[in-house]
């Protein structure tokens, strides 16, 4: 589709209008992100499987795309108790040879519709090559092709349909941040990170922000020992069932694009995961998409808090699990202001570099002869 061709809304916001000189930019057709994109991005799937993951708390479906037929393994222990063996390995043993396994998970937060479109962008170039812009991705699309590649591309649907907005290029972070966080019944923004203290978000609640499912549960901070949200439980689920290499789980924010690192993961994990950041850096840079950077160190990433769901994943599948936070192109921050296009290209690269990390000798954990779910070694 031209990348002239223009989405519209029928939806104003009437308040939090953008700052003086600041300009929203309007949406491209191929920055799909609405839950009705997602039903027709799925019902085209020719050359993958779909899946019904669960139902929404507000009913609506919860999607898997898969890519690669699953390589069988032998399992003869839950993850915590097969690592705790020193055999990490018993929850998932693939043969020599098996094919890495993918995990991308996609709009846990309704209102990061970045997400959701770069999700449904790689299902298009996994069935014709090219994105939704006509751009060819051959090499994501080949090596993607030597893959068993998963895709959650909107695991919160609730919130993605009660935002108004299909992106946010041009307007102030206060817009995305009603939109993300939602507001009290007196109009008062529920910022981050004051918008966690209250959980499900029920009571004192004038928008509900697309952060949560129609439970008022926001899936990266849901229980994750007795999970409340279906919608977790089946990102959780999925994990165990495909016993991914790697899952990485898509956000975005006002700020550059970059990789998070996470806390509740062994020591080599995250020296593994900040390699892998500061090589995606270095790519953008030399694909010319200024917007993206990377200042966090391992000592940022400490085990202060409590685990979300990244974490949880890793607690769960072995996975190496990362977060990926993309920029949102908002007007705050115009010294690196980025477009659609470049927001777009943020996601695909990023795809496509891990799909090149997966493929090299030693593969995500970067050891060869280096089982999974090992980091000990």
């Amino acid at each position: 589709m031209p990348p002239c061709v223009l989405r519209s809304s029928a939806v104003l916001l009437l308040v939090l209008l953008p700052a003086a000189g600041a300009l929203a930019r309007p949406v491209p057709e191929f920055f799909r992100s609405r839950v009705e994109d997602v039903g027709e991005a799925v019902g085209a799937v020719t050359r993958g499987v779909v899946r019904l993951e669960a139902v929404s708390a507000g009913g609506r479906p919860v999607y898997s795309v898969s890519y690669g037929e699953a390589d069988p393994y032998r399992r003869t222990a839950n993850f915590a108790s097969a690592a705790l063996s020193h055999h990490p390995e018993a929850f998932a043993l693939r043969a020599p040879g098996a094919k890495p396994v993918l995990m991308v998970v996609a709009g846990v937060h309704g209102a990061e519709v970045e997400t959701v479109a770069g999700a449904l962008n790689l299902i298009r170039v996994m069935e014709t090559g090219s994105d939704l812009r006509g751009r060819a991705w051959p090499e994501l699309a080949e090596k993607a092709s030597r893959f068993r590649l998963v895709i959650m591309p909107c695991c919160n649907p609730d919130g993605r349909a009660r935002v108004a907005k299909d992106g946010f290029v041009g307007l102030p972070a206060d817009t995305m941040h009603y939109y993300g966080q939602g507001t009290t019944s007196a109009g008062k923004l529920y910022n981050w990170p004051w918008v966690k203290e209250f959980h499900p978000m029920v009571g004192d609640v004038g928008f509900l922000g697309g952060y949560f499912n129609d439970q008022g549960v926001n899936l990266q901070c849901d229980d994750m020992f007795f999970p409340m949200a279906e919608e977790t439980r089946a990102i959780l689920r999925l994990a165990r069932l495909e016993a991914p290499d790697f899952v990485v789980n898509v956000h975005s924010h006002e700020e550059r694009g970059e990789f998070l690192l996470c806390a509740f993961v062994p020591p080599a994990m995250k020296l593994r995961s900040k390699e892998i950041a500061d090589r995606y850096l270095e790519v953008m840079k030399k694909e010319g998409v200024p917007a993206c950077h990377f200042t966090r160190s391992i000592e940022d990433a400490r085990a202060d808090w409590a685990m979300d769901l990244t974490d949880a994943v890793y607690h769960l599948s072995g996975a190496m699990c990362i977060t990926f936070e993309g920029p949102q192109g908002c007007s705050d921050s115009l010294e690196w202001a980025i477009g659609y296009e470049g927001i777009l290209d943020t996601h695909l690269i990023m795809y496509r570099e891990l799909l090149r990390i997966g493929l090299e000798p030693g593969g995500f954990r970067g050891k060869p002869g280096v089982r999974r779910g090992n980091w000990k070694e």
